[in-house]
């Protein structure tokens, strides 16, 4: 399947389940399958997951944080 940006044609029309057809299958593409530069070269879903899994790292305990104390 090619996808493309170009839907707009397809606005004229009085039926516009095309071009929401066309816009979705694009914004899928950009989204799920599109490298992005800005996003080391990962799509904006893979980046997420990246970022909201595999980087995400648990702050270390410290010990003056975690100890009971007494009144």
């Amino acid at each position: 399947m090619e996808v493309d940006e170009y839907f707009e044609p397809y606005l004229t029309e009085s039926n516009l389940v095309k071009a929401n057809e066309r816009l979705t299958e694009w914004l899928i593409f950009y989204n799920f399958k599109r490298p992005h530069q800005t996003l080391d070269y990962r799509s904006p879903f893979e980046y997420y997951y990246y970022k909201l899994f595999e980087k995400q790292k648990l702050s270390p305990m410290y010990s003056t944080l975690t100890s009971y104390c007494c009144f």
